[in-house]
């Protein structure tokens, strides 16, 4: 065959270019063994004007695979029938030519089931995103099985464990996924989930350092390995950084009702309060009612009023003496009072109150009883004196009236 051939097609007068073959199938045809390059082929007789027409193709004719590029009204169009899809590859300075297509470094991959790699040859979803150093990624996830379990998915991967002077740390995740009753985020990082307000428009706008800047707003927390109960067993922080509570608010709050959980089967053990404060006055009396007012009170209040001023409340230390029970302490040394655990030792106190008021009032029932009894008996001995006097006055007062008499009836015969 002739190494190079120039030839007109006869049916349609298009000049046509060999190399390496007799019989060009295109405006230039280059081949070499099993190797073929097409410039613009001739296009079928039967093609659609709608379709695209093929500009360039590559072909290897051991395997039938090719690589074809084309132009029609609906856009550029590239297409193979590759078994393993498209790759395009970045090279570094140094690689000499002609290159090895397996020595640069894959930027953007688009494999034979249509899933899409960027910095990847080898997604693992739908799009799979990994940085230079692939110490972070993004997966997308169009779930496509049927199974049930199975739900679009977005994820976004923290794997600095392979960057240098950071192999310590522990690889995380973030999952968004909406699920057909109900819409799931999942992580695994240790200290659970943080929402932060960032800089006010205009400042210095660092959105991509997310863990070193802005102020927290919410904080959900896992709780350790409580959060692999399906029930839900976390931590929720407002406006500050997660701590050891189960809800931690930095700000007031409002609500139509508190409830406490009462139930038997909740309580390892329940004692009579007589018990813990056998003396319950005492400890009311103890303790040192105080105002005050808070240091950071403008920040606090929303509405400007309702955490400035002086507060009511009461002295930790003296209340730390006499019930410490309502006093708790976090890890950050930070104490706290649980005002409403009070209310059992109010009412413990008023019905002591209570019980000394009706002991006061039955003793002094029973003495003004006694007193009156011992009044009736003198007013009785009184009323006794009181008749014998009568009696003794009338007795004498008789007597004398006949001595009286007597003497009066003697004195007249004797004068006659």
């Amino acid at each position: 065959s002739s190494l190079v051939r120039i030839r007109q097609y006869p049916h349609t007068a298009q000049p046509q270019v060999g190399i390496g073959t007799d019989a060009p199938a295109a405006c230039l045809d280059v081949q070499s063994g099993s190797y073929a390059v097409h410039l613009l082929p001739l296009a079928p007789s039967t093609i659609d004007e709608r379709e695209a027409i093929t500009q360039s193709a590559i072909l290897i004719s051991g395997d039938s695979t090719y690589l074809q590029s084309g132009l029609s009204e609906q856009g550029a169009v590239h297409a193979t029938n590759s078994t393993q899809g498209f790759f395009f590859q970045q090279v570094t300075e140094t690689t000499d030519y002609p290159l090895s297509l397996s020595a640069g470094r894959t930027q953007f991959a688009i494999r034979e089931d249509g899933r899409v790699g960027i910095g990847t040859a080898h997604p693992e979803a739908a799009l799979d995103v990994v940085n230079d150093f692939h110490s972070g990624r993004f997966v997308l996830s169009l779930s496509p099985t049927n199974q049930a379990t199975d739900h679009p998915t977005l994820a976004i991967l923290n794997e600095q464990s392979h960057c240098p002077g950071v192999e310590d740390a522990l690889p995380t995740y973030l999952s968004l996924s909406p699920q057909p009753d109900e819409a799931v985020f999942l992580t695994d990082a240790e200290n659970g989930f943080v929402f932060k307000m960032g800089h006010p428009a205009g400042s210095e706008r660092n959105y991509l350092n997310t863990g070193r800047h802005g102020r927290t707003l919410l904080s959900l927390s896992s709780n350790g390995e409580a959060a692999l109960s399906p029930t839900g067993n976390g931590q929720l922080s407002i406006g500050k950084p997660m701590t050891d509570y189960a809800l931690d608010i930095d700000g007031l709050t409002q609500s139509l009702g508190f409830y406490q959980v009462a139930d038997a089967e909740q309580r390892i053990q329940q004692s009579s309060l007589c018990e813990t404060f056998p003396n319950a006055l005492d400890v009311i009396e103890a303790l040192r009612p105080i105002t005050f007012e808070w240091v950071d009170s403008d920040r606090l209040s929303t509405n400007g009023s309702a955490a400035n001023g002086p507060q009511l409340g009461l002295a930790l230390e003296s209340l730390r003496e006499v019930c410490p029970q309502v006093v708790i302490t976090d890890g950050e040394g930070k104490s706290a009072i649980a005002y409403q655990n009070l209310v059992p030792v109010l009412i413990q106190a008023l019905n002591e109150h209570v019980t000394q008021t009706q002991k006061q009032a039955e003793q002094d029932q029973q003495y003004d009883t006694t007193e009156r009894q011992q009044l009736q008996a003198q007013i009785t001995l009184l009323k006794d004196r009181v008749r014998i006097m009568l009696f003794l006055l009338m007795f004498f007062g008789t007597l004398t009236l006949a001595m009286v008499i007597s003497l009066s009836i003697s004195s007249l015969v004797g004068g006659a």
